[in-house]
């Protein structure tokens, strides 16, 4: 009866799939207002794919930038750093590598993604 409870456990381990992972799909639009499409409230305009990605998924009506800047933006978004953090407090700064440690690329990538 042991054996059989063994075999029994072995053979489901051996057949135990991994957990799927959900798909990611990460809309940023920088320059744009916050009702522009369809799914946030524009009357006009239609936008049919994105609005079905937004009812199935999860979308955020109450998102802030530290800087109006949009290269500032979209490297706070891959960084998790505001721009002073990462050395850019102006316009035309660079990003310092020394301070950026990990881009959330990276963190995707060693989640298996």
């Amino acid at each position: 009866m042991k054996k059989l409870l063994l075999f029994s456990l072995f053979l489901s381990a051996c057949f135990a799939q991994a957990a799927k992972q959900p798909n990611i799909v990460f809309f940023f639009a920088d320059d744009q207002t916050s009702n522009s499409i369809a799914c946030y409230g524009h009357p006009l305009v239609k936008t049919p794919n994105v609005d079905r990605l937004a009812a199935e998924g999860t979308r955020f009506t109450n998102a802030f930038v530290s800087q109006s800047i949009c290269w500032v933006s979209r490297t706070t978004i891959l960084t998790g750093l505001t721009g002073r953090s990462y050395g850019t407090p102006g316009r035309h700064d660079a990003a310092r590598p020394e301070v950026v440690k990990e881009l959330y690329v990276d963190l995707l990538r060693k989640a298996g993604y």
